[in-house]
């Protein structure tokens, strides 16, 4: 199961860069007692990968809801309800049907509000809240639940999650034209994931991949062909995607000049089949056909973003009622131009004053990351503070140790001193007593034997004399060296 952690983050970066909808789940053999088996807190990513698997990727489970939700209740009895409502908005999602996902997501977030909250469940319904209004082209809401979101993130400390929000809210830059918050969002992201992230592979992707689109929109030739490149030393480690390939052919083409071959490719990415609705796409087959001659298709596309009620992108409008208006003043058609172009000037006005709050925003969310900068380096510092005190303890420490192991040395060596001494001045007095008591006995008795004769009687008195000192000076001696051997060993 160690394995869904990147398949998950890689549905989530599918949804949110590619919405790329499939007609059939992409893991079957994913399923809710698998997930069981689990421990805790190693459920939620599967719990969450699976909901996105069964009914956002694919139709297959729409009517399996019921029995996945029984299959909550059991797996965890305290957060179904919630979970049942991002289900049922990933459902809505799926069919466009924004506002009801928008009203599933309101409801399981105050569910989840309503008593304590469970970050990773709170980081989801966020998520997919933004996700749906980046889709319905609510910008303004898109970022600020990615706000949202990025604050469960830096609370869970989680750095993969983290790189998940800035890829987003860079993404939401890039179709306002921000392009320079968008790269630098971007930018640190990939040098987030460089630093901290063992399987980065599918992080650096994705960036790629989302500067290729921003260097587009740019009409940075030079940089669309490098990142091109990149991407393409990238592919063999990544899952294919078809359509992204696809993408960046028709960009080439476009910089080259070469619509006419760009159109069969744009117009593979938006067909029914692909279940794709990414709507620059329609945008610049629209220009595809204007600069190749075809301009009743060019129309056609132009009137059909236009009337979209239920994609409201700022940008896509006004360069589409743009594109209407150049065709019909080249026309002579003078009031289709002015009324295409007092259109655009409406939503542009709407869109800025849209973009005032997104700058808000946007400065909210700066001072967010740089307060949580701030928190993890003081909690950093505070660590390192903390490593800094036990060491100078620890050093302190072991300076008393070493000290008193040499002050006891030291003691030790000058009491053996003194001891050796004791027991030297023992021997001394003992030798000087009890060795020479005895020879002078011995000697003493010699000179009498010497001085006069004696009779048998008394010379045998005074051998048993000589001889009963002589003994006592052995034992001495064999004592004396006793006492001398012992002296050697210590």
């Amino acid at each position: 199961m160690r394995k869904l952690a990147p398949v998950f983050l890689l549905l989530i970066f599918n949804t949110l860069l590619f919405n790329n909808v499939n007609s059939a789940p992409l893991y079957p053999n994913l399923s809710f007692e698998k997930i069981g088996k689990l421990r805790k807190d190693k459920q939620w990513r599967e719990i969450i990968l699976l909901l996105y698997d069964r009914y956002y990727h694919s139709s297959t489970y729409d009517d399996w809801l019921v029995r996945d939700v029984d299959s909550l209740k059991k797996l965890r009895p305290h957060d179904f309800r919630p979970l049942t409502y991002l289900a049922k908005s990933l459902i809505y999602r799926r069919k466009q049907q924004f506002t009801a996902a928008e009203r599933a997501l309101e409801t399981g977030i105050a569910l989840v509000s309503d008593r304590r909250e469970n970050p990773r469940l709170m980081f989801a319904l966020y998520t997919t809240f933004a996700y749906t209004q980046t889709g319905k082209g609510n910008a303004l809401g898109a970022i600020h639940n990615y706000r949202l979101a990025a604050m469960k993130a830096a609370e869970l400390k989680d750095r993969q999650l983290q790189i998940i929000v800035g890829i987003g809210i860079a993404d939401i830059y890039g179709t306002l034209r921000l392009f320079n918050h968008a790269l630098l969002n971007l930018n640190n992201a990939y040098a987030v994931c460089n630093n901290t992230v063992a399987d980065h592979k599918l992080y650096r992707w994705v960036i790629v991949s989302s500067k290729i689109d921003i260097f587009f929109s740019m009409r940075n030739a030079d940089s669309v062909r490098f990142y091109c490149e990149k991407a393409k030393t990238m592919d063999a480690d990544i899952p294919t995607f078809t359509i992204e390939k696809q993408r960046r052919e028709y960009y080439l083409l476009m910089l080259d000049q070469r619509y006419r071959q760009a159109i069969p490719k744009i117009k593979a990415i938006i067909s029914p089949s692909q279940k794709y609705y990414r709507q620059v796409d329609k945008l610049n087959l629209a220009t595809c056909y204007l600069k190749s001659n075809q301009r009743d298709s060019a129309l056609a596309v132009a009137k059909d973003l236009i009337t979209d009620s239920v994609h409201n992108h700022a940008y896509i409008k006004i360069k589409s009622f743009q594109l209407l208006s150049d065709m019909s003043r080249s026309e002579g058609n003078l009031e289709d131009a002015l009324r295409y172009e007092s259109r655009a000037l409406q939503v542009s006005e709407d869109a800025a004053a849209e973009m005032s709050k997104v700058n808000d925003l946007a400065s909210q969310i700066r001072v967010d990351q740089i307060a949580t900068g701030h928190r993890t380096q003081a909690a950093i510092l505070k660590k390192e503070r903390a490593m800094l005190i036990f060491g100078l303890i620890a050093t302190a420490l072991s300076t008393i140790v070493i000290g008193l192991f040499y002050r006891n040395v030291r003691q030790k060596h000058k009491y053996e001193k003194l001891l050796a001494e004791s027991r030297d001045r023992e021997l001394t007095f003992l030798n000087s007593h009890k060795s020479r008591k005895n020879l002078a006995n011995i000697l003493g008795l010699c000179d009498l034997a010497k001085e006069g004769e004696l009779s048998r009687g008394e010379m045998t008195q005074y051998f048993k004399y000589i001889n009963a000192s002589a003994e006592e000076m052995d034992e001495w001696i064999q004592e004396l060296d006793r006492k001398l051997a012992e002296n050697q060993s210590k």
